[in-house]
């Protein structure tokens, strides 16, 4: 997955799943669930998110990644 390949949108919530605060990783976690199909190129990323070091965090990709892969 290259930069060109995925929307700005969706290329800076995959990029907040990698942010040293808790709560912008949810954010981003959470807000790329609620697009539903359109995040479908998040995937790889919402996948590795489920290995997170905040359980919190974890649970919610985990959740995300779910409906994305089911919605798509």
């Amino acid at each position: 997955m290259t930069c060109s390949a995925i929307s700005p949108t969706i290329q800076c919530l995959v990029e907040l799943l990698g942010s040293d605060h808790t709560l912008l990783r949810m954010h981003g976690v959470r807000t790329l669930a609620q697009l539903g199909p359109v995040a479908r190129p998040a995937l790889a990323a919402l996948s590795h998110a489920t290995r997170d070091r905040n359980r919190k965090v974890r649970r919610a990709a985990a959740e995300a990644l779910a409906s994305v892969a089911r919605s798509a």
